[in-house]
């Protein structure tokens, strides 16, 4: 757009930089991108972004002025000294991505990161150049220059949706950071990159690179914030602690078309950039992009000239492009390839990139037509998917090729979704579309543990195809996690009439939620376990060591864990594996390694509140009490009336180092806690979390009359038989015998907690053998929230070391 120079302020006696707009872009319309550059420029003032100084109209031509810092492009350093030092990469990374995050919470998308558009200066970084930069909010836009479907920035470095010459928003920079992210860790140039590996990546760089890099906008991470703050735990953590056993991460990176079309305008092609990261190879059957579809062949015939085998193959091509969940060929790039071959596969790959292939046939027969679809992959041949055949009258071939687009579309979002890469879900019938599409709806808020909506979409996903067995088992888990018992003994019912159509992963799973509805853990547990043995990367593992955990088998629980990946298969996303990966280290007593998954659960998911209590907890273990001290300090600005709260972070605090027999120190955090939490209750009288934590705080100040009290106001307004235990126990302690008698049975499901009830009540009346014998009942059956027992029920089951 125009020539930058360096020149000397006279005024100041200072070099600066001077970029000038050239006439000839002026006259072709690029002056209303030059003054929208210095706008952007003029409202964004941050330590990482270059600013303007001046700007100005001098005989005709328009200008502005930036400062003239000294250093090299990020692109130069790359080209100079080849892969950056990791822990030099993340902190340039971390300027980078604050800088975008300043640029998108003022409603400015960057559009064009790379390199050459980051100035090194030192050990910092400074963007640069918003020269088609863009405003995503309405009142700040001052006209769109870019018009909707026409590329524009970088190819290598542009997300699929802005390649596409889609509306794009904050969420194509973060795309386009993990491109260069890429580059800095493994000093690529502009050409291909076939393979590299380091192993001195941390675990959490690369996957937080991989979430960038997703094709889908919506599984990026939510913002640059996110990256800000998974860049300072990493930076925190010294960034390469504990990689040397890591194996290495493979990057693999492939160019694929995308080809735009305008009713009135010619094509225009623009090449955009995928990289994908993992730590080993990918494996031969998982899903490649882009997907092509092929004219059907007509009984057989190899010519595939057929009007209704094009239909087909147009058809399915349309849909797939619908879905938005995988690149796809177009369809006029497929006919153009095979146009008048006999074997149209080898010319399609002798001409487009394909990662995976679609192919069908029609047969005609005296009772009507038959269509049957299969899907390949390209590089290793293997059969992901043959379609159960669809047979019509002769006159519905219409109505074939539409049943027909609809299985190919959900076989693919199947084969597609990590959640299901290793739970055998292949070989069932693929649903439909629309099923899978409830059912990914659904998905997102489990994930989100948003588990009543969640359990409603499950259900509807079965609803619109009950063939599609997947919904029901993740149903099922909805309801376990919601308490609704009697809505899982109906799911559980249905699966029971459906074994026959289970694979065996599924019928593992099956069992395991019985065994839990009926409260035998142990059974719970080899059912997971075996489960897991199919399928190792599947929430099965996960399941299994949340039941080792509830068994207290703690040690059992860890090794699982610290062998998935929470960025691989079922695990992708799910928030709940950082808390229990802190419990079986807290439990194993590697409390640093604690600290470290609660900060990165903090770093992951920024609005979950339990992140700050794991790690307060991990702090108050390892007696650090400075770090303590400012973390509490920092969250005592945040919401408060949750259950995570404040108040509970202090309590739990003071458990632990109670717990750990240092009661000197737990009983200032107890006190805090207690005037804090007696503080928002004169605002809210019924809050029932925050009586809860007041009646701990309480306890951990051995105020039993004050405890007995607080469980009191809690029953009354949150009667559940925990509550009621609760309550019974702490009228014992002031002198009520048989209270907890007094207190109903609970469902079999969870019989743990009356177990620890009566352990803790054989305890505090000197009983230690009928103590051990409860104890010994609960470590049958298994106790939901043993985890948090080390710190709540010291007691009177006993204490740890200090």
């Amino acid at each position: 757009m125009g020539a930058v120079y360096r020149a000397h302020e006279l005024k100041h006696g200072r070099d600066v930089i001077l970029k000038v707009l050239r006439p000839d872009i002026g006259i072709s319309g690029g002056q209303a991108r030059f003054e929208s550059e210095v706008r952007i420029a003029a409202r964004l003032a941050h330590p990482h972004i270059v600013p303007l100084l001046d700007s100005g109209d001098a005989g005709g031509l328009l200008y502005f002025v930036m400062p003239h810092l000294p250093g090299e492009t990020l692109r130069e350093r790359i080209d100079r000294l080849g892969a950056l030092p990791v822990p030099d990469a993340i902190k340039l990374m971390r300027d980078i991505a604050d800088a975008l995050l300043h640029a998108h919470e003022h409603g400015v998308v960057h559009r064009d990161l790379k390199p050459e558009n980051i100035l090194c200066s030192g050990e910092h970084a400074f963007l640069l150049d918003f020269g088609i930069a863009q405003y995503t909010r309405d009142e700040d836009d001052a006209g769109r220059l870019t018009l909707e479907g026409n590329a524009v920035g970088t190819p290598r470095y542009m997300a699929p949706e802005q390649a596409a010459g889609r509306a794009v928003d904050h969420r194509a920079d973060l795309f386009a950071f993990g491109i260069v992210a890429n580059e800095m860790l493994f000093g690529s140039r502009r050409g291909d990159l076939a393979a590299a590996t380091r192993s001195d990546v941390p675990e959490a760089l690369s996957a937080l690179i991989f979430r960038c890099l997703s094709p889908d906008p919506a599984r990026r991470p939510r913002s640059a914030g996110t990256l800000v703050a998974a860049l300072d735990a990493l930076a925190s953590q010294g960034a390469v602690a504990s990689v040397a056993a890591e194996r290495p991460i493979v990057i693999k990176r492939r160019r694929w078309p995308f080809l735009l079309y305008g009713a009135a305008a010619a094509a225009v092609i623009a090449i955009a950039w995928r990289a994908v990261i993992t730590r080993d190879a990918v494996p031969a059957d998982t899903l490649q992009t882009p997907i092509a579809v092929l004219p059907f062949r007509e009984d057989g015939d190899a010519a595939a000239d057929g009007v209704r085998g094009r239909l087909a193959g147009a058809w399915i091509t349309q849909g797939l492009h619908e879905t938005g969940v995988v690149q796809v060929v177009p369809w006029t790039e497929v006919l153009q390839a095979v146009a008048g071959s006999t074997e149209p596969e080898v010319a399609l790959l002798r001409r487009s990139v394909v990662g995976t292939i679609v192919t069908g046939t029609f047969y005609t027969t005296p009772d009507g037509t038959t269509l049957h679809a299969e899907i390949r992959a390209v590089r290793s041949g293997r059969l992901l998917a043959s379609l159960e055949p669809v047979r019509v009258p002769h006159d519905s071939a219409a109505q074939a090729i539409r049943i027909v687009r609809d299985r190919v579309m959900g076989a693919l979002a199947i084969t597609r979704d990590a959640r299901f890469a290793a739970t055998a879900a292949r070989h069932e019938r693929p649903p439909t579309f629309e099923s899978y599409r409830a059912f990914d709806r659904a998905m997102t808020q489990f994930l989100a543990q948003q588990y009543r909506p969640a359990l409603a979409g499950f259900r509807e996903a079965f609803a619109l195809d009950d063939g599609f067995i997947a919904p029901l088992l993740y149903a099922s888990q909805a309801a376990w996690n919601t308490s609704q018992y009697a809505v899982l003994d109906t799911l559980l019912g249905v699966l029971d009439a459906r074994r026959s159509e289970l694979t065996d992963y599924h019928e593992h799973l099956r069992q395991q939620l019985r065994a839990m509805l009926e409260g035998d853990g142990r059974a719970a547990y080899a059912s997971a376990a075996r489960a897991a043995a199919l399928a190792p990367d599947s929430r099965a593992a996960y399941d299994a060591a949340v039941i080792a955990l509830w068994l207290g088998w703690n040690d059992s629980a860890l090794v699982r864990l610290e062998a998935m990946s929470p960025d691989r298969g079922a695990m992708i996303g799910w928030p709940s594996y950082w808390t229990n990966l802190a419990h079986a280290r807290h439990l194993t007593r590697n409390h640093a390694a604690e600290r470290r998954a609660a900060r990165e659960m903090r770093a992951r998911h920024p609005t979950l509140r339990v992140a700050w209590v794991l790690e307060a907890r991990a702090l108050a273990a390892l007696r650090d009490f400075g770090a303590l001290d400012a973390l509490l300090a920092e969250a005592e600005a945040l919401e408060p009336d949750v259950y995570w709260s404040y108040g509970g972070m202090l309590v739990v605090a003071g458990e632990e180092l109670a717990a750990h027999g240092d009661s000197l120190h737990a009983a200032p955090y107890a006190t805090r806690a207690r005037e804090w939490l007696e503080g928002r209750l004169r605002l809210r009288p019924t809050q029932p979390d925050h009586l809860f934590w007041l009646a701990s705080a309480a306890h951990v100040l051995g105020d039993f009359a004050a405890e007995r009290r607080a469980y009191g106001r809690l029953v009354q307004v949150d009667a559940r038989l925990r509550n009621r235990e609760a309550l019974a126990l702490a009228a014992e302690r002031s002198g009520s015998v048989g209270a907890l008698a007094h207190v109903p049975q609970p469902e079999p499901n969870d019989i743990g907690s009356r177990y620890v009830a009566e352990a803790r009540l054989a305890a505090l009346r000197g009983d230690a053998q009928r103590r051990d014998d409860w104890l010994r009942e609960a470590d049958r059956v298994g106790v939901r929230g043993r985890p948090w027992l080390h710190g709540a029920a010291w007691r009177d089951l006993g204490t740890l070391p200090p």
